[in-house]
């Protein structure tokens, strides 16, 4: 049997969110980008965009452990 877990959208985009705001004050505190460019502004948008997509995505299913079957015996064959 199989089943799916629910994604959740809004706690995905605020990751994604979290996740572009901390990368661009990283790349800005680093002296990569300055303040002025529209390049940490990208990157926060780029965040959100991403940590949407992931919540859009298709759920995938996951099997159920099934039980263990145990392992036969074969010491009783060896001569």
């Amino acid at each position: 049997m199989k089943h799916a877990r629910a994604r959740h959208v809004f706690a995905n985009t605020l990751a994604g969110l979290f996740l572009g705001i901390g990368v661009s004050l990283m790349m800005t505190l680093y002296g990569v980008v300055g303040w002025s460019m529209t390049t940490p502004d990208l990157i926060i948008v780029l965040g959100v965009v991403l940590g949407l997509g992931v919540g859009l995505l298709p759920v995938r299913t996951v099997r159920e452990p099934t039980a263990k079957k145990p392992k036969s015996d074969y010491s009783s064959l060896s001569s």
